[in-house]
């Protein structure tokens, strides 16, 4: 859910959690019936695979909008508003373009709070359009994903925990 300065999530934290709660839920439901569920998996695959997940958002130097009038910017939440956007000149190099330098290096092991998070690896860091609509900056934390997240590495830790262990004939919890 993108962020809205209109009608703001009034308690980041809290929805955050619910959501996560029910994400991990509609996860394990899906793998049950074999359902491949992309957003949930990109944090299953950096989990299982030992990566780091840099970035959840193709804002994150991945994509390239183009607004309606021509103008192009690097998130798709700010085509209202325009900012982030610049008319494009013919030798424009988004590479080389300030904006693109900046959302390119936005990510969680670049935000200092984010250095001792158990999510660190595999958040990827949210997104910096709900950041600059609720903080003011893309590099403010992203507070309802990082909830989402952070449940993410939790469940996979037990889930990974509970598997082994019926593998081996343990019970737990």
């Amino acid at each position: 859910m993108l962020e809205s300065k209109a009608r703001p999530v009034p308690n980041p934290k809290e929805y955050g959690v619910k959501v996560a709660t029910k994400l991990v839920d509609c996860f394990i439901i899906a793998r049950e019936n074999g359902v491949y569920e992309d957003r949930f998996m990109r944090k299953v695959r950096a989990f299982v695979n030992g990566d780091f997940y840099f970035s959840d958002c193709g804002g994150c130097g991945m994509q390239i909008v183009v607004a309606p009038n021509g103008q192009i910017g690097p998130c798709h939440g700010f085509c209202g508003t325009r900012e982030f956007f610049v008319d494009p000149k013919e030798n424009f190099d988004p590479r080389k373009h300030p904006f693109w330098i900046e959302w390119r290096s936005r990510s969680p092991i670049n935000i200092e709070e984010c250095l001792d998070c158990i999510a660190l690896a595999n958040c990827g860091g949210g997104c910096p359009h709900n950041s600059a609509v609720k903080e003011g900056s893309i590099w403010a934390i992203d507070r309802v994903f990082c909830e989402h997240s952070k449940a993410a590495v939790n469940f996979l830790i037990r889930d990974l925990f509970k598997q082994r262990s019926q593998k081996r004939g343990r019970k737990c919890f």
